[in-house]
């Protein structure tokens, strides 16, 4: 859990007002979901044709400077750090969340951020803090 950036918070409560007295023993299973790989889990990647490797567009489009000809959509959803551009029949986003749709080709930069190029599409579901949340992208 190092390098987290939010803290993970558990509160355990008896469901007793005043539990001073007594003893209880419970058996309960809790399952938590970590945004974050384990020391020991091996990184998935996407198949290596999909990886933009030395494409100028798709390098543009992360560094935050897109090509003049790429129009910036506005977007509605609940994903922090996130620009949608389109440039001709596909959509490029700009984000640090895990994109949960199809995809054409990525490119991610050493600080975390990634770009997806994807086919025109209104909704684009992401997974943050382990849940899924959708952008709405207002197409022109």
């Amino acid at each position: 859990l190092e390098g987290l950036e939010v803290p993970i918070v558990l509160t355990v409560t008896s469901g007793e007002a005043d539990s001073g007295a007594k003893t209880w023993t419970v058996d309960s299973r809790l399952d938590l979901r970590l945004p974050r790989r384990g020391p020991a889990a091996l990184a998935s990647a996407p198949p290596e044709m999909r990886i933009g490797l030395h494409d100028q567009t798709l390098q543009a489009f992360l560094d935050g400077v897109p090509p003049k000809e790429a129009r910036r959509l506005k977007t509605t959803g609940a994903i922090p750090e996130t620009a949608v551009w389109q440039l001709g029949d596909d959509l490029y986003v700009r984000t640090r969340a895990e994109i949960r749709d199809e995809f054409e080709a990525t490119l991610s930069s050493a600080d975390g951020m990634h770009l997806w190029k994807l086919p025109v599409t209104p909704y684009i579901s992401f997974s943050v803090m382990g849940r899924t949340e959708a952008l709405s992208v207002a197409l022109e």
